[in-house]
Protein backbone atom coordinates (compact mmCIF):
# COMPACT_ATOMS: atom_id res chain seq x y z
CA UNK A 1 0.00 0.00 0.00
CA UNK A 2 2.71 2.29 1.14
CA UNK A 3 4.22 1.52 -2.84
CA UNK A 4 1.31 2.16 -4.02
CA UNK A 5 0.63 5.77 -2.34
CA UNK A 6 3.98 7.10 -2.85
CA UNK A 7 3.69 6.15 -6.91
CA UNK A 8 0.39 8.00 -6.71
CA UNK A 9 2.57 11.37 -5.17
CA UNK A 10 4.74 11.00 -7.91
CA UNK A 11 2.18 10.97 -10.62
CA UNK A 12 0.18 14.34 -8.97
CA UNK A 13 4.16 15.97 -9.16
CA UNK A 14 4.08 19.04 -11.23
CA UNK A 15 6.74 20.51 -13.45
CA UNK A 16 8.60 22.37 -10.71
CA UNK A 17 12.13 21.75 -10.12
CA UNK A 18 15.00 23.46 -8.00
CA UNK A 19 18.44 22.52 -8.47
CA UNK A 20 19.82 21.48 -4.77
CA UNK A 21 23.91 21.47 -3.78
CA UNK A 22 25.76 22.07 -0.85
CA UNK A 23 28.16 24.42 -2.83
CA UNK A 24 27.21 27.88 -2.68
CA UNK A 25 27.10 30.55 -5.54
CA UNK A 26 30.87 32.44 -5.62
CA UNK A 27 30.29 35.87 -5.23
CA UNK A 28 33.53 37.40 -7.37
CA UNK A 29 34.44 38.94 -10.84
CA UNK A 30 36.47 37.60 -13.50
CA UNK A 31 39.29 39.59 -12.52
CA UNK A 32 39.21 38.58 -8.69
CA UNK A 33 39.05 34.85 -10.30
CA UNK A 34 42.03 35.80 -12.63
CA UNK A 35 44.40 36.86 -9.70
CA UNK A 36 42.94 33.83 -7.46
CA UNK A 37 44.03 31.68 -10.17
CA UNK A 38 47.60 33.46 -10.50
CA UNK A 39 48.19 33.18 -7.19
CA UNK A 40 47.34 29.40 -6.92
CA UNK A 41 49.36 27.87 -9.40
CA UNK A 42 51.16 31.13 -11.63
CA UNK A 43 53.10 28.51 -13.57
CA UNK A 44 50.33 26.12 -14.82
CA UNK A 45 49.71 26.37 -18.53
CA UNK A 46 46.44 28.49 -19.31
CA UNK A 47 46.33 28.79 -23.21
CA UNK A 48 48.04 26.55 -26.03
CA UNK A 49 47.45 28.16 -29.35
CA UNK A 50 48.44 25.67 -32.06
CA UNK A 51 47.33 28.61 -34.99
CA UNK A 52 50.63 30.27 -35.02
CA UNK A 53 51.45 33.40 -34.35
CA UNK A 54 50.65 36.56 -32.40
CA UNK A 55 48.48 37.83 -35.24
CA UNK A 56 45.67 36.54 -35.82
CA UNK A 57 45.36 34.65 -39.16
CA UNK A 58 49.43 34.05 -39.93
CA UNK A 59 50.62 30.48 -39.22
CA UNK A 60 53.51 30.05 -37.04
CA UNK A 61 54.56 27.77 -34.07
CA UNK A 62 52.42 27.69 -31.31
CA UNK A 63 51.77 29.54 -28.52
CA UNK A 64 51.92 28.57 -25.12
CA UNK A 65 50.84 31.01 -22.22
CA UNK A 66 50.69 30.72 -18.05
CA UNK A 67 47.98 31.33 -15.98
CA UNK A 68 50.92 34.35 -14.43
CA UNK A 69 51.66 35.61 -17.99
CA UNK A 70 48.13 34.94 -18.77
CA UNK A 71 47.73 37.60 -16.10
CA UNK A 72 50.24 40.14 -17.07
CA UNK A 73 48.98 40.00 -20.36
CA UNK A 74 45.49 41.18 -19.18
CA UNK A 75 46.60 43.44 -16.62
CA UNK A 76 48.59 45.12 -19.83
CA UNK A 77 45.95 45.48 -22.24
CA UNK A 78 42.88 46.73 -19.66
CA UNK A 79 45.79 49.24 -18.47
CA UNK A 80 46.31 49.89 -22.25
CA UNK A 81 42.37 50.44 -23.13
CA UNK A 82 41.98 52.72 -20.83
CA UNK A 83 44.77 54.61 -21.53
CA UNK A 84 43.38 54.83 -25.05
CA UNK A 85 40.36 56.61 -23.80
CA UNK A 86 37.96 54.05 -22.60
CA UNK A 87 36.23 54.52 -19.65
CA UNK A 88 34.19 52.03 -17.39
CA UNK A 89 30.95 50.92 -18.87
CA UNK A 90 32.09 51.65 -22.78
CA UNK A 91 30.81 48.55 -24.71
CA UNK A 92 34.06 47.75 -26.81
CA UNK A 93 34.08 44.51 -29.48
CA UNK A 94 36.94 42.94 -27.07
CA UNK A 95 37.52 43.79 -23.80
CA UNK A 96 39.27 43.22 -20.53
CA UNK A 97 36.89 42.77 -17.49
CA UNK A 98 39.00 44.24 -15.15
CA UNK A 99 39.09 47.66 -16.66
CA UNK A 100 35.01 47.44 -16.28
CA UNK A 101 34.87 47.63 -19.86
CA UNK A 102 31.69 45.40 -21.09
CA UNK A 103 32.70 42.61 -23.81
CA UNK A 104 30.54 42.91 -26.85
CA UNK A 105 31.46 39.90 -28.65
CA UNK A 106 30.55 40.05 -32.36
CA UNK A 107 29.99 36.98 -34.97
CA UNK A 108 33.17 37.44 -37.41
CA UNK A 109 30.56 36.74 -40.24
CA UNK A 110 28.40 39.84 -40.08
CA UNK A 111 28.08 41.65 -42.83
CA UNK A 112 28.62 45.75 -42.93
CA UNK A 113 24.54 46.38 -42.04
CA UNK A 114 24.89 43.28 -39.18
CA UNK A 115 27.80 45.09 -37.77
CA UNK A 116 25.90 48.41 -37.81
CA UNK A 117 22.33 47.41 -36.80
CA UNK A 118 24.39 45.64 -33.59
CA UNK A 119 27.16 48.37 -33.15
CA UNK A 120 23.97 50.95 -32.68
CA UNK A 121 22.13 48.34 -30.67
CA UNK A 122 24.61 48.83 -27.68
CA UNK A 123 26.05 52.32 -28.27
CA UNK A 124 29.81 50.46 -29.80
CA UNK A 125 32.55 52.50 -28.28
CA UNK A 126 35.75 50.34 -29.74
CA UNK A 127 36.31 47.64 -31.86
CA UNK A 128 38.85 45.27 -31.91
CA UNK A 129 39.15 43.38 -35.16
CA UNK A 130 41.24 40.59 -37.41
CA UNK A 131 41.40 42.78 -40.66
CA UNK A 132 39.70 39.39 -42.50
CA UNK A 133 37.93 36.43 -41.70
CA UNK A 134 36.93 34.08 -44.03
CA UNK A 135 34.53 35.74 -46.36
CA UNK A 136 34.51 38.83 -44.25
CA UNK A 137 36.67 41.65 -44.58
CA UNK A 138 36.49 44.31 -42.62
CA UNK A 139 38.60 46.79 -43.99
CA UNK A 140 36.31 47.02 -46.55
CA UNK A 141 33.30 47.14 -44.53
CA UNK A 142 34.74 50.13 -42.39
CA UNK A 143 35.89 52.03 -45.49
CA UNK A 144 31.46 52.48 -45.50
CA UNK A 145 31.79 54.43 -42.60
CA UNK A 146 34.54 57.27 -43.55
CA UNK A 147 34.77 59.26 -40.73
CA UNK A 148 36.41 56.05 -38.77
CA UNK A 149 39.47 56.91 -41.10
CA UNK A 150 39.87 60.37 -40.08
CA UNK A 151 40.70 60.10 -36.14
CA UNK A 152 44.21 61.19 -35.38
CA UNK A 153 45.97 59.23 -32.67
CA UNK A 154 48.71 60.94 -30.67
CA UNK A 155 50.54 57.99 -28.25
CA UNK A 156 52.59 59.55 -25.38
CA UNK A 157 54.47 57.67 -22.58
CA UNK A 158 51.34 57.12 -19.91
CA UNK A 159 48.32 57.30 -22.38
CA UNK A 160 47.11 57.51 -25.52
CA UNK A 161 45.07 60.42 -27.04
CA UNK A 162 42.41 60.53 -29.86
CA UNK A 163 40.84 63.97 -31.60
CA UNK A 164 37.63 62.92 -33.66
CA UNK A 165 38.07 65.19 -36.56
CA UNK A 166 34.27 66.02 -36.68
CA UNK A 167 32.92 64.24 -39.65
CA UNK A 168 29.35 65.25 -40.07
CA UNK A 169 26.44 62.02 -40.09
CA UNK A 170 25.54 62.82 -43.90
CA UNK A 171 29.22 61.40 -44.99
CA UNK A 172 28.23 58.06 -43.30
CA UNK A 173 27.38 55.97 -47.22
CA UNK A 174 25.63 53.44 -44.91
CA UNK A 175 24.06 54.81 -42.23
CA UNK A 176 26.00 56.36 -39.15
CA UNK A 177 27.81 54.39 -35.77
CA UNK A 178 27.84 57.94 -34.09
CA UNK A 179 29.28 55.82 -30.91
CA UNK A 180 32.31 53.97 -32.15
CA UNK A 181 35.54 56.36 -31.94
CA UNK A 182 37.82 53.51 -31.77
CA UNK A 183 39.26 51.16 -33.57
CA UNK A 184 41.96 48.54 -32.98
CA UNK A 185 43.44 46.32 -35.39
CA UNK A 186 44.62 42.72 -34.23
CA UNK A 187 46.68 42.76 -37.67
CA UNK A 188 49.76 45.14 -38.92
CA UNK A 189 47.68 47.72 -40.55
CA UNK A 190 48.76 50.75 -41.84
CA UNK A 191 45.32 52.68 -41.63
CA UNK A 192 44.79 56.30 -40.03
CA UNK A 193 43.17 56.42 -37.00
CA UNK A 194 43.65 52.48 -36.23
CA UNK A 195 45.69 51.37 -33.24
CA UNK A 196 47.77 48.32 -33.80
CA UNK A 197 47.39 45.76 -30.75
CA UNK A 198 50.45 45.77 -29.93
CA UNK A 199 50.61 49.75 -29.45
CA UNK A 200 47.98 49.05 -26.81
CA UNK A 201 49.64 46.91 -24.50
CA UNK A 202 53.42 48.13 -24.21
CA UNK A 203 51.64 51.79 -23.14
CA UNK A 204 49.60 49.53 -20.55
CA UNK A 205 53.27 49.09 -18.92
CA UNK A 206 53.73 52.22 -17.72
CA UNK A 207 52.80 52.28 -13.88
CA UNK A 208 50.33 55.24 -13.86
CA UNK A 209 48.10 53.19 -16.76
CA UNK A 210 48.54 50.35 -14.17
CA UNK A 211 47.88 52.26 -11.00
CA UNK A 212 44.81 53.23 -12.59
CA UNK A 213 43.99 50.17 -13.96
CA UNK A 214 44.00 48.55 -10.06
CA UNK A 215 42.07 51.71 -8.61
CA UNK A 216 39.30 51.34 -11.35
CA UNK A 217 39.53 47.01 -10.83
CA UNK A 218 38.66 47.69 -7.03
CA UNK A 219 35.48 49.12 -7.82
CA UNK A 220 34.09 46.63 -10.41
CA UNK A 221 31.78 44.30 -8.65
CA UNK A 222 29.76 41.04 -9.14
CA UNK A 223 26.71 42.50 -10.15
CA UNK A 224 28.61 44.98 -12.93
CA UNK A 225 27.81 43.69 -16.35
CA UNK A 226 30.40 41.55 -17.73
CA UNK A 227 29.47 41.44 -21.34
CA UNK A 228 26.46 41.46 -23.50
CA UNK A 229 26.16 39.00 -26.33
CA UNK A 230 23.61 39.15 -28.66
CA UNK A 231 20.64 36.48 -29.29
CA UNK A 232 20.31 34.58 -32.51
CA UNK A 233 17.40 36.14 -33.29
CA UNK A 234 15.17 33.31 -34.08
CA UNK A 235 11.86 35.31 -33.44
CA UNK A 236 13.13 38.79 -34.61
CA UNK A 237 15.90 41.34 -34.80
CA UNK A 238 19.61 40.20 -32.40
CA UNK A 239 18.99 41.77 -28.93
CA UNK A 240 21.63 42.36 -26.95
CA UNK A 241 21.43 40.31 -23.40
CA UNK A 242 23.49 41.69 -20.87
CA UNK A 243 25.52 39.07 -18.41
CA UNK A 244 27.12 40.15 -15.23
CA UNK A 245 30.16 39.07 -13.64
CA UNK A 246 28.10 36.84 -11.24
CA UNK A 247 25.65 35.05 -13.91
CA UNK A 248 28.36 33.72 -16.40
CA UNK A 249 31.08 33.06 -13.49
CA UNK A 250 28.77 30.76 -11.68
CA UNK A 251 26.95 29.51 -14.40
CA UNK A 252 30.61 28.12 -16.11
CA UNK A 253 31.58 26.69 -12.77
CA UNK A 254 28.94 24.41 -12.41
CA UNK A 255 29.06 23.53 -15.85
CA UNK A 256 32.85 22.69 -14.99
CA UNK A 257 31.14 20.18 -11.96
CA UNK A 258 29.20 18.55 -13.79
CA UNK A 259 31.11 17.82 -17.00
CA UNK A 260 33.88 16.17 -14.04
CA UNK A 261 36.03 19.10 -14.66
CA UNK A 262 36.45 19.71 -10.70
CA UNK A 263 37.90 16.19 -10.24
CA UNK A 264 41.41 16.20 -12.58
CA UNK A 265 43.07 19.15 -14.51
CA UNK A 266 41.15 19.12 -17.41
CA UNK A 267 43.27 19.37 -21.25
CA UNK A 268 39.94 21.13 -23.28
CA UNK A 269 40.02 21.71 -26.36
CA UNK A 270 37.74 24.34 -27.56
CA UNK A 271 36.96 24.73 -31.42
CA UNK A 272 33.40 26.65 -30.97
CA UNK A 273 33.15 29.86 -31.45
CA UNK A 274 33.40 32.83 -28.42
CA UNK A 275 30.86 34.90 -30.01
CA UNK A 276 28.65 32.66 -28.23
CA UNK A 277 28.30 31.64 -24.10
CA UNK A 278 29.37 28.21 -24.94
CA UNK A 279 32.98 29.06 -25.66
CA UNK A 280 33.10 32.56 -24.39
CA UNK A 281 32.26 31.98 -20.82
CA UNK A 282 31.38 28.16 -20.38
CA UNK A 283 34.92 27.14 -22.17
CA UNK A 284 37.38 30.10 -22.22
CA UNK A 285 36.55 30.41 -18.07
CA UNK A 286 37.15 27.25 -17.14
CA UNK A 287 40.80 27.83 -17.02
CA UNK A 288 40.37 30.27 -14.19
CA UNK A 289 37.91 28.26 -12.25
CA UNK A 290 38.59 24.40 -12.61
CA UNK A 291 42.56 24.88 -13.15
CA UNK A 292 41.64 23.58 -16.77
CA UNK A 293 44.48 24.03 -19.67
CA UNK A 294 42.71 25.34 -22.61
CA UNK A 295 43.81 24.35 -26.28
CA UNK A 296 42.75 26.28 -29.69
CA UNK A 297 42.76 24.61 -32.54
CA UNK A 298 42.27 27.01 -35.33
CA UNK A 299 40.82 30.46 -35.94
CA UNK A 300 37.87 28.78 -36.60
CA UNK A 301 36.46 25.18 -36.52
CA UNK A 302 38.58 23.00 -38.88
CA UNK A 303 38.02 19.02 -37.94
CA UNK A 304 41.28 18.14 -38.97
CA UNK A 305 43.14 20.31 -36.91
CA UNK A 306 40.62 19.63 -33.93
CA UNK A 307 41.89 15.82 -34.32
CA UNK A 308 45.38 17.03 -34.52
CA UNK A 309 45.02 19.32 -31.57
CA UNK A 310 43.61 16.34 -29.12
CA UNK A 311 46.24 13.89 -30.04
CA UNK A 312 49.02 16.34 -29.92
CA UNK A 313 48.17 17.94 -27.01
CA UNK A 314 46.92 14.70 -25.29
CA UNK A 315 43.20 16.71 -24.60
CA UNK A 316 41.07 15.18 -22.28
CA UNK A 317 37.84 16.71 -23.19
CA UNK A 318 36.31 18.77 -26.26
CA UNK A 319 33.51 21.45 -26.65
CA UNK A 320 31.45 20.91 -29.57
CA UNK A 321 28.30 21.26 -31.58
CA UNK A 322 26.41 18.34 -32.77
CA UNK A 323 27.63 19.13 -36.73
CA UNK A 324 31.44 19.71 -34.99
CA UNK A 325 30.89 16.04 -33.20
CA UNK A 326 29.37 14.38 -37.05
CA UNK A 327 32.36 16.51 -38.67
CA UNK A 328 34.79 14.51 -36.09
CA UNK A 329 33.45 11.01 -36.78
CA UNK A 330 33.62 11.07 -40.43
CA UNK A 331 36.83 12.77 -40.56
CA UNK A 332 39.00 9.81 -42.85
CA UNK A 333 41.56 8.07 -40.71
CA UNK A 334 40.19 8.93 -37.08
CA UNK A 335 39.69 5.59 -35.86
CA UNK A 336 44.03 5.12 -36.61
CA UNK A 337 44.23 8.13 -34.62
CA UNK A 338 46.04 8.23 -30.88
CA UNK A 339 42.92 9.54 -28.93
CA UNK A 340 42.97 7.24 -26.22
CA UNK A 341 43.36 10.54 -23.78
CA UNK A 342 40.19 11.47 -24.75
CA UNK A 343 36.99 10.70 -22.49
CA UNK A 344 34.87 13.72 -22.41
CA UNK A 345 33.29 16.88 -23.14
CA UNK A 346 30.11 19.15 -23.48
CA UNK A 347 27.81 19.05 -26.61
CA UNK A 348 26.04 21.90 -26.71
CA UNK A 349 24.28 24.52 -29.22
CA UNK A 350 21.97 21.95 -30.62
CA UNK A 351 19.88 18.77 -29.56
CA UNK A 352 22.19 16.01 -30.84
CA UNK A 353 21.12 12.94 -32.17
CA UNK A 354 21.48 9.82 -29.68
CA UNK A 355 23.32 8.04 -32.67
CA UNK A 356 26.02 10.68 -32.80
CA UNK A 357 26.00 10.29 -28.70
CA UNK A 358 26.98 6.39 -29.21
CA UNK A 359 29.42 6.63 -31.71
CA UNK A 360 31.23 9.37 -29.88
CA UNK A 361 31.54 7.26 -26.73
CA UNK A 362 32.46 3.78 -29.29
CA UNK A 363 34.79 5.72 -31.75
CA UNK A 364 35.96 8.62 -29.83
CA UNK A 365 36.17 7.41 -26.11
CA UNK A 366 33.92 10.08 -24.85
CA UNK A 367 32.36 7.95 -22.01
CA UNK A 368 32.19 11.29 -20.04
CA UNK A 369 30.27 13.57 -22.52
CA UNK A 370 27.98 15.90 -20.99
CA UNK A 371 25.04 17.16 -22.77
CA UNK A 372 22.90 20.68 -21.64
CA UNK A 373 20.41 22.59 -22.95
CA UNK A 374 20.53 26.39 -22.40
CA UNK A 375 20.39 29.88 -23.92
CA UNK A 376 21.96 33.18 -23.93
CA UNK A 377 19.52 34.77 -21.95
CA UNK A 378 20.35 32.69 -18.88
CA UNK A 379 24.05 32.72 -19.38
CA UNK A 380 23.51 30.06 -20.56
CA UNK A 381 23.25 26.65 -19.18
CA UNK A 382 19.95 25.83 -17.33
CA UNK A 383 19.68 21.65 -17.92
CA UNK A 384 23.08 19.75 -17.83
CA UNK A 385 23.59 16.03 -17.73
CA UNK A 386 26.12 15.05 -15.05
CA UNK A 387 29.57 12.99 -16.61
CA UNK A 388 28.14 10.03 -14.32
CA UNK A 389 24.94 9.72 -15.33
CA UNK A 390 24.11 6.56 -17.41
CA UNK A 391 24.58 6.69 -21.16
CA UNK A 392 20.92 6.05 -21.64
CA UNK A 393 20.06 9.37 -20.33
CA UNK A 394 22.83 11.19 -21.73
CA UNK A 395 21.69 9.92 -25.25
CA UNK A 396 17.91 11.06 -24.87
CA UNK A 397 17.87 13.79 -22.39
CA UNK A 398 19.32 17.20 -21.42
CA UNK A 399 19.61 16.66 -17.74
CA UNK A 400 18.88 17.83 -14.47
CA UNK A 401 18.36 21.49 -13.66
CA UNK A 402 21.42 23.24 -12.45
CA UNK A 403 22.63 24.02 -9.78
CA UNK A 404 20.93 27.39 -7.85
CA UNK A 405 18.42 27.32 -10.48
CA UNK A 406 14.50 26.76 -10.83
CA UNK A 407 12.74 25.52 -14.03
CA UNK A 408 8.76 25.53 -14.42
CA UNK A 409 6.83 24.01 -17.37
CA UNK A 410 3.68 25.78 -17.91
CA UNK A 411 0.44 26.26 -20.76
CA UNK A 412 -0.61 28.56 -22.76
CA UNK A 413 -1.88 29.93 -19.66
CA UNK A 414 0.95 30.24 -17.94
CA UNK A 415 -0.44 27.38 -15.06
CA UNK A 416 2.02 24.67 -13.86
CA UNK A 417 1.67 21.01 -16.11
CA UNK A 418 2.28 17.77 -14.46
CA UNK A 419 5.17 16.02 -14.74
CA UNK A 420 5.60 14.60 -18.06
CA UNK A 421 3.27 17.01 -19.84
CA UNK A 422 4.54 19.43 -22.69
CA UNK A 423 4.32 22.62 -22.43
CA UNK A 424 7.02 25.74 -22.41
CA UNK A 425 10.35 25.81 -20.36
CA UNK A 426 10.72 29.05 -17.78
CA UNK A 427 13.63 29.32 -15.68
CA UNK A 428 14.18 31.79 -12.76
CA UNK A 429 17.68 32.27 -10.69
CA UNK A 430 21.43 34.05 -10.23
CA UNK A 431 22.04 33.24 -13.90
CA UNK A 432 19.44 35.67 -15.84
CA UNK A 433 20.75 38.49 -17.98
CA UNK A 434 19.91 41.71 -16.47
CA UNK A 435 17.95 42.90 -19.58
CA UNK A 436 17.89 43.23 -22.94
CA UNK A 437 20.34 46.41 -23.59
CA UNK A 438 18.10 49.63 -23.93
CA UNK A 439 15.30 47.32 -24.34
CA UNK A 440 12.82 47.60 -21.58
CA UNK A 441 10.22 46.40 -23.19
CA UNK A 442 11.47 43.19 -25.03
CA UNK A 443 12.72 42.35 -21.69
CA UNK A 444 9.44 42.82 -20.14
CA UNK A 445 7.86 40.08 -22.62
CA UNK A 446 10.23 37.62 -21.54
CA UNK A 447 10.88 38.20 -17.55
CA UNK A 448 7.57 39.01 -15.69
CA UNK A 449 7.65 40.96 -12.23
CA UNK A 450 7.98 37.52 -11.00
CA UNK A 451 11.53 37.10 -12.72
CA UNK A 452 10.72 34.01 -14.54
CA UNK A 453 12.35 33.90 -17.66
CA UNK A 454 10.51 32.62 -20.73
CA UNK A 455 12.44 30.28 -22.92
CA UNK A 456 10.00 30.21 -26.01
CA UNK A 457 11.16 26.24 -25.99
CA UNK A 458 8.53 23.19 -25.23
CA UNK A 459 9.71 20.62 -23.02
CA UNK A 460 8.71 18.47 -20.27
CA UNK A 461 10.31 17.30 -17.07
CA UNK A 462 9.92 13.33 -16.51
CA UNK A 463 9.33 12.05 -13.12
CA UNK A 464 12.98 11.75 -11.91
CA UNK A 465 13.32 15.43 -12.63
CA UNK A 466 14.94 15.52 -15.58
CA UNK A 467 14.30 18.20 -19.06
CA UNK A 468 13.57 17.42 -22.36
CA UNK A 469 13.24 19.82 -25.10
CA UNK A 470 10.89 19.43 -28.06
CA UNK A 471 10.88 22.21 -30.11
CA UNK A 472 10.57 25.95 -30.34
CA UNK A 473 6.79 27.83 -29.91
CA UNK A 474 7.67 30.10 -32.25
CA UNK A 475 10.40 31.15 -34.32
CA UNK A 476 10.74 33.35 -37.55
CA UNK A 477 12.91 30.85 -39.46
CA UNK A 478 11.98 27.61 -39.68
CA UNK A 479 14.39 25.14 -41.15
CA UNK A 480 14.38 21.96 -43.22
CA UNK A 481 16.29 18.97 -42.14
CA UNK A 482 19.68 18.35 -43.01
CA UNK A 483 21.73 15.41 -41.77
CA UNK A 484 25.01 16.93 -40.42
CA UNK A 485 23.54 20.68 -39.58
CA UNK A 486 20.36 19.27 -38.30
CA UNK A 487 18.62 22.05 -40.24
CA UNK A 488 19.53 23.89 -43.41
CA UNK A 489 17.84 27.02 -44.58
CA UNK A 490 15.37 27.00 -47.43
CA UNK A 491 14.08 29.87 -49.12
CA UNK A 492 10.28 29.75 -50.52
CA UNK A 493 9.65 33.04 -52.80
CA UNK A 494 6.88 34.64 -55.13
CA UNK A 495 8.49 36.09 -58.24
CA UNK A 496 7.58 38.83 -59.76
CA UNK A 497 10.56 39.14 -62.26
CA UNK A 498 11.95 35.53 -62.98
CA UNK A 499 15.60 35.22 -61.93
CA UNK A 500 17.99 31.69 -60.49
CA UNK A 501 18.60 30.19 -57.28
CA UNK A 502 21.60 31.51 -57.63
CA UNK A 503 21.43 35.08 -58.35
CA UNK A 504 19.26 34.61 -54.98
CA UNK A 505 22.03 33.40 -52.99
CA UNK A 506 24.43 36.08 -54.57
CA UNK A 507 22.20 39.08 -53.97
CA UNK A 508 21.78 37.85 -50.36
CA UNK A 509 25.56 36.81 -49.79
CA UNK A 510 27.28 40.12 -50.10
CA UNK A 511 24.29 41.59 -47.42
CA UNK A 512 24.11 38.77 -44.60
CA UNK A 513 26.32 36.39 -43.19
CA UNK A 514 27.33 33.13 -44.89
CA UNK A 515 25.38 30.94 -42.44
CA UNK A 516 21.81 32.66 -43.29
CA UNK A 517 22.04 31.97 -46.90
CA UNK A 518 19.88 29.68 -47.54
CA UNK A 519 21.14 26.46 -49.53
CA UNK A 520 17.97 25.78 -51.16
CA UNK A 521 15.35 27.76 -53.07
CA UNK A 522 12.06 27.16 -54.14
CA UNK A 523 10.27 29.28 -56.62
CA UNK A 524 6.25 29.41 -56.64
CA UNK A 525 3.43 31.10 -58.51
CA UNK A 526 0.64 30.57 -56.02
CA UNK A 527 -0.17 31.40 -52.43
CA UNK A 528 1.52 29.68 -49.25
CA UNK A 529 -0.34 28.27 -46.82
CA UNK A 530 -2.08 30.87 -44.69
CA UNK A 531 -3.59 31.15 -41.13
CA UNK A 532 -7.09 33.12 -40.72
CA UNK A 533 -4.97 36.32 -39.73
CA UNK A 534 -2.76 36.21 -42.68
CA UNK A 535 0.33 35.02 -41.54
CA UNK A 536 2.57 32.30 -43.50
CA UNK A 537 1.94 29.15 -41.54
CA UNK A 538 5.97 27.89 -41.77
CA UNK A 539 5.59 24.27 -40.46
CA UNK A 540 2.58 23.56 -42.99
CA UNK A 541 5.21 25.11 -45.71
CA UNK A 542 8.66 23.15 -44.00
CA UNK A 543 5.91 19.96 -44.18
CA UNK A 544 5.31 21.04 -48.24
CA UNK A 545 9.10 21.72 -48.89
CA UNK A 546 10.43 18.84 -47.04
CA UNK A 547 8.59 16.32 -49.41
CA UNK A 548 9.16 18.62 -52.47
CA UNK A 549 12.99 18.14 -51.75
CA UNK A 550 12.16 14.43 -50.40
CA UNK A 551 14.72 15.00 -47.43
CA UNK A 552 13.91 12.88 -44.31
CA UNK A 553 13.22 14.32 -40.76
CA UNK A 554 16.15 13.13 -38.33
CA UNK A 555 15.24 10.31 -35.70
Amino acid sequence: ARLVSRQRNRNFLSSYVFGTTREPLRADTIGQALNAASHRQPDQKAFTFCFGSETVGNSGPRIVRSIGQLRTDVDRLAAGLLAAGLEPGDRIGFAAAKAGLVLVPMNPAYRADELRYCANRVGLRALVYSAKFKSSDYNRMLDLWPHLGTTQKSCLASEVLLVDSGWPAAHYTRGSMPTLSHLIAMDDINRPGVFGFNEICPVGENSDALDRTARIEVRVQMDDIACILFTSGTTGSPKGAALTHHSILNNAHFAGINAGFDGFRQRICLPVPFYHCFGMAMGNLQVLLHSASLVYPAPSFDPVATIDAIETERCTAVYCTPTMLIDLLEQPGVASRNLCSLSGGIIGGASCPPEIIRRAISELGMSRVTMGYGATEPSPIIFHCRWDDSQEKQQSLVGRVAPHVEVKIVNAEGLLVPRGQLGEICTRGYLLMRGYHNKPEATGEVIGPDRWYKTGDLGFIDEDGYGYVKGRIKDMVVGVPDPRMGEELCAVVRLKTPVSAEDLRAYVRCRIAHFKVPRYAIFRDHEMPMTVTGKVQKFKLREEVVKELKLEFLK
